[in-house]
């Protein structure tokens, strides 16, 4: 009876959360030995952790998961390995185990699963394309249980080159690529017309853009050219065409049934069928850092906290003066990421290709009302991006001659991007 007793309070103990071997014996007044024999004998119990930094949490059991889900990196070729443990705790937290002892305890699921987590365009086609999960249609209603079903069910082609959970993982194995293969003679545009066809529930945020992935690529279109937005949408992606070519993104513009397609080459991805680890500054962010303004300030604060070395701020810095100088308004944490490596988490962060880099600031307000050209002026340099703003200036001048030169977009877009360049 005094056995039961005692399992029965170190189930309570460890109830709202992980507790060192310490403080577990001061609260249940018994020794190291004892503690060890009722957690030896009490299976939702599990210690983490080396002999100096142990801690002791009582498992989680979360509707329809196991509590603990492996984590799997796969390499640039294609390799799996297991690399760690997302392990699921009372009260509602996580741990994640890696190699050598190594742990890390969260209060929610860990700042990486936040770009696993489908969202935007690309998740509303997820839920709608994987009813047997029961996820609610709109994203913005998911707890952490739902997106740990996502991720550990159907996570098997999220971004970076982590997999969760077994059944991903054997949904990966079933169609890994083996390789870079030939483009198939796969029409984009069918592929547009068949998505816009799904009921995907919700209408688009401000920002959001429909687009799907290949297994190489992301690739953005239009509505119809046909119509005023689609004429709009049409000018934006052949200006982004031209200002990722200008950073040095491997893209691709074309047109297609009416629509106008950009394709963009994924750096996540590798010709060997294989992947690369990638994090956002969105998931730095919540991890890290209190509440930037902007990317200026998160560049800053990162290299104060030793994730970035000088060079990389300096990069983030001329993005944000770019991106500013370009009407490119749409510059959320989201949208610039680092490489990553899950073994090495101390590693210093350096910037991926750059992305969604577009004068996002003249797309169509509902798709209906198309901002006037002439309402955007020339932006002034904020304290931060000072040092960066010759250098953004010249790319900035740069990318609106080419504008005004392209072939591709509109006379009237072209004519603001005469007098853009001027400024």
């Amino acid at each position: 009876m005094a056995k039961k007793s005692s399992e029965e309070a170190l189930l309570h103990a460890l109830y709202s959360g992980p507790q060192s071997g310490k403080d577990l014996q001061r609260i249940l007044g018994i020794s190291q030995s004892r503690l060890s024999q009722l957690v030896g004998a009490q299976p939702d119990v599990k210690r983490f952790g080396g002999k100096r930094n142990s801690i002791y949490a009582r498992h989680r059991t979360i509707e329809g998961h196991p509590a603990q889900h492996p984590i799997y990196r796969v390499s640039t070729l294609g390799e799996v390995e297991e690399v760690g443990q997302l392990q699921s705790i009372s009260e509602r937290g996580f741990i994640v185990e890696g190699p050598d002892s190594r742990f890390q305890v969260f209060p929610g699921l860990p700042y990486f699963t936040e770009d696993l987590r489908p969202q935007g365009y690309l998740g509303r086609i997820f839920t709608q394309r994987h009813p047997e999960l029961e996820l609610p249609r709109k994203i913005e209603d998911w707890t952490d249980n739902h997106t740990l079903t996502a991720i550990t069910s159907r996570g098997e082609d999220l971004p970076g080159n982590l997999i969760i959970g077994k059944k991903s993982l054997e949904s990966w194995l079933s169609k890994k690529p083996a390789g870079l293969k030939k483009p198939k003679s796969v029409r984009y545009g069918k592929i547009a017309e068949n998505l816009l066809g799904e009921d995907i529930g919700g209408s688009s945020a401000g920002g959001e853009h429909p687009k799907f992935t290949t297994e190489r690529s992301i690739v953005k279109f239009s509505p119809k050219i046909s119509t005023p937005s689609g004429a709009r949408w049409a000018d934006l992606l052949a200006a982004e065409s031209i200002a990722l070519t200008l950073v040095g993104t491997k893209n691709r513009y074309f047109l297609e049934d009416d629509r106008a397609f950009l394709e963009v080459e994924r750096f996540d991805r590798t010709e060997a069928g294989g992947r690369v680890g990638v994090i956002s500054l969105f998931s730095i962010v919540h991890e890290y850092l209190n509440s930037p303004r902007n990317w200026s300030q998160a560049a800053e604060n990162l290299l104060s906290e030793k994730i970035i070395d000088p060079e990389t701020r300096d990069a983030i810095l001329f993005q944000e003066a770019l991106g500013m100088l370009i009407g490119n308004d749409d510059r959320h944490f989201g949208n610039l990421s680092f490489f990553s490596d899950f073994l090495n988490p101390s590693a210093k962060l350096k910037l991926t290709p750059t992305y969604d880099l577009l004068p996002m600031t003249f797309r169509p307000r509902n798709e209906e009302r198309l901002p006037d050209y002439s309402l955007w002026s020339r932006p002034t340099p904020t304290p931060e991006t000072i040092r960066v703003w010759k250098e953004a200036s010249r790319s900035a001048k740069e990318f609106w001659s080419r504008v005004a030169d392209s072939s591709e977009i509109s006379k009237e877009f072209k004519a603001a991007a005469k007098n853009f360049a001027r400024d």
